[in-house]
């Protein structure tokens, strides 16, 4: 299995919707903290084989959170990411593939080991639904495909699947899960018992 985790960079200016509960410093902060945590599980699920997509930025910003063996790409963000994950793509092995977000707290190993059970079982696509209708994850057998992406907005996956069903193919659907995104979607990790205690003390300031 391939992985590429899809992240901004942690810069003053990230996390916007933050802004109204943490100040900048505090974001450039949880927004390390998050893509540390999104690259050890996928290390852990593809070991040797994952890729660090950075939408904007320079890639030097990530130094010191990147484990080693982790390749970085880098380029600039815009309102669709489809050419970054393409060209993070071109840096993974052959076979299967999974695409995620780092801005999902509770995304882990077990979301990539559940996508990749769908593919064995014959799925040509493995979705993880956001709330707001876009999806935190796509899974793929080989990166030949016009779905290598992580649908966006309202409409996103639906297009997606859409897309994909259109063609006759299976396609596998994960839990949904939240984008921490805003000072609600805060709100509601902080309200969770099996928040890890690291992501608790930095959307608290900490």
């Amino acid at each position: 299995m391939n992985a590429i985790v899809v992240a901004d960079p942690p810069l003053p200016g990230c996390l916007p919707g933050l802004a109204a509960l943490l100040d900048a410093d505090a974001r450039v902060r949880l927004q390390r903290l998050l893509i540390a945590r999104a690259l050890a599980w996928a290390t852990a699920a593809a070991p040797g084989r994952t890729v660090l997509a950075v939408a904007g930025g320079p890639a030097d910003a990530l130094a010191e959170i990147v484990p080693r063996g982790v390749r970085v790409v880098a380029a600039e963000a815009g309102p669709r990411r489809t050419g970054l994950v393409r060209e993070a793509a071109t840096a993974v092995g052959e076979g299967p593939l999974v695409v995620a977000g780092a801005a999902w707290p509770r995304l882990g190993r077990g979301h990539a080991a559940a996508a990749y059970s769908d593919l064995r079982a014959g799925a040509r696509a493995v979705f993880g639904p956001a709330l707001d209708g876009g999806a935190y994850l796509v899974a793929v057998p080989d990166r030949a495909t016009d779905l290598l992406s992580l649908p966006e907005g309202p409409a996103g996956l639906p297009r997606a699947l859409e897309t994909a069903r259109t063609r006759g193919d299976e396609v596998g659907l994960l839990r949904h899960e939240r984008e921490l995104a805003t000072p609600a979607d805060a709100a509601a990790f902080l309200a969770d018992p099996l928040l890890a205690p690291e992501l608790r003390a930095a959307l608290a300031g900490a």
